[in-house]
């Protein structure tokens, strides 16, 4: 019995001799690497989400070089702070991401994931800079240009007040919406602010406007329009509105061009919609709106016809056009307008 016992405290003994040569092996084999190792290589490597990359790898390299005060190459793998270069190189305006190891064969690896731009903003002053669809601000590139939306009649202030910072949101949210569908991304080339905060779009197809009024519920208000696309403009053609008014919840807005001489204030257009709609869906409105229900995958969409020219309408939109007056406030009081012929959007079957 006693020699049992005896053989088990010599092999747990034994064990225990075991697991501290084995961590003895791994300190001196640590030490060893960490004295005796330098760098070989620095291989760098660029991620992105789109097809364009702005940054390369010299300028990465440069980056790591600023943060280590020095090349990397041959210098002791113990005088390397990964953590701190990840962190440096995070601190670029162009990179999102940094992700630095060094592997067996004393090479350190640097993956990078860049940022990309959506929109390129020009303030009211001129000034220009990208942003991307978290809204971090990027200074323009001297070597490349990207081919993204352009937004006018963005704020100089260098400190921002709450008007600012809700309109700096307003675009960093239309921004990202737009370059998140395929479609937009190619039709939308531009976006203006209005001196009271709200957004009109120039698509790239068509010579009308698009009305957006706010940032608020923006993928609602690109689903009606899509729609008005599809089942109007589609039958249509492109050219024949100078308006299309997606701003309003639950209806598009078209104003067709100078048919008529009179000009309807599309506020009070929206609230006549809403009392004919209760009357008639079928039946031509004598004020000149048509209206009919849509079938919409969040809501019934009303679409309201004007046959009167638009005077915000702009022909061969360019950057920076400012100071332009309210489309809403500066129109005169609504008069009857002749009849027009209705733009009907049919339930999809």
């Amino acid at each position: 019995m006693k020699s049992n016992h005896l053989i088990r405290r010599i092999l747990i003994l034994a064990a225990w001799i075991l697991v501290g040569c084995g961590l003895t092996t791994l300190l001196v084999a640590a030490n060893r690497k960490s004295g005796g190792h330098a760098c070989r290589e620095v291989r760098i490597h660029i991620k992105g989400d789109g097809e364009q990359f702005f940054i390369d790898k010299n300028d990465i390299m440069l980056l790591l070089k600023d943060a280590a005060h020095g090349a990397l190459v041959s210098r002791p793998l113990e005088q390397i702070d990964l953590s701190r270069l990840e962190h440096s190189l995070e601190q670029g305006v162009w990179i999102r991401d940094a992700e630095l190891y060094m592997d067996s064969r004393d090479v350190l690896h640097v993956q990078v994931t860049e940022r990309e731009p959506v929109a390129r903003v020009f303030t009211r002053s001129g000034a220009s800079f990208y942003i991307d669809s978290a809204g971090k601000q990027m200074p323009l590139l001297e070597k490349e240009s990207a081919r993204v939306l352009v937004i006018t009649n963005f704020t100089d202030a260098k400190k921002y007040k709450a008007s600012d910072s809700a309109l700096a949101a307003g675009v960093k949210s239309i921004a990202a919406a737009l370059s998140a569908k395929p479609f937009w991304k190619e039709q939308i080339a531009q976006v203006d602010i209005l001196p009271n905060g709200t957004f009109e779009a120039l698509p790239l197809v068509g010579s009308h406007v698009i009305r957006l009024g706010t940032a608020e519920n923006i993928d609602a208000k690109l689903a009606r329009l899509f729609l008005f696309y599809r089942q109007v403009l589609a039958k249509t053609g492109f050219d024949k509105y100078d308006v299309v008014d997606v701003q309003y919840e639950g209806q598009v807005v078209g104003v067709q061009k100078g048919t008529a001489t009179s000009v309807v204030d599309s506020v009070q257009l929206a609230h006549n919609i809403e009392d004919l709609l209760a009357r008639s869906r079928q039946q031509m409105i004598n004020d000149s709106i048509a209206q009919l229900p849509v079938a919409a995958p969040a809501d019934t969409i009303k679409t309201a016809v004007a046959v009167t020219p638009d005077t915000t309408h702009r022909s061969n939109p360019t950057p920076l056009k400012a100071n332009r007056s309210n489309p809403v406030r500066n129109q005169p009081a609504p008069v009857k307008p002749k009849p027009a012929p209705k733009a009907v959007m049919r339930r999809p079957r």
